[in-house]
């Protein structure tokens, strides 16, 4: 269950983020900034493709439990789209969860409970598989 029917925005703003990322490499500690920053936007709590909560910091979140699966797989999708690894990935994933989330599992790999982890790794699996690639331009 999702709240949009097509992923293509997460993969295009995943993509975004790669290309900027790529722009900043001359400058690695801005590239690594940029991207924290981005992560946090588009994935963290309340952030553009955080289709589980509704709401902010400051006056609080609504959780939107129907939705944690599909915003974990958001989470592998952008990841994947904007150049990282799997295991890095997983790795910011299970840092943010022990550090701003109530629901880790510390005895599951990265810290992350098993339905986040599947989602996550589906969701970079998604990204893997091209469907989201543009095709050359001619």
């Amino acid at each position: 269950m999702a709240p949009v029917a097509d992923l293509s925005a997460v993969a295009e703003a995943g993509r975004e983020t790669r290309e900027k990322v790529r722009a900043l490499a001359v400058t690695p500690i801005a590239a690594r900034l940029y991207l924290a920053a981005a992560l946090g936007l588009n994935l963290g709590h309340g952030g553009t493709f955080d289709y589980q909560r509704r709401g902010n910091m400051i006056t609080g979140y609504t959780h939107l439990q129907q939705f944690e699966k599909v915003s974990n797989l958001n989470v592998g999708l952008f990841a994947q789209q904007a150049g990282l690894t799997l295991e890095e990935v997983l790795d910011i994933a299970g840092t943010f969860a022990r550090n701003f989330s109530d629901n880790t599992d510390p005895s599951q790999p990265f810290g992350l409970s098993a339905t986040q982890l599947k989602f996550i790794t589906r969701g970079y699996q998604i990204g893997e598989s091209g469907m989201f690639d543009k095709p050359p331009m001619r």
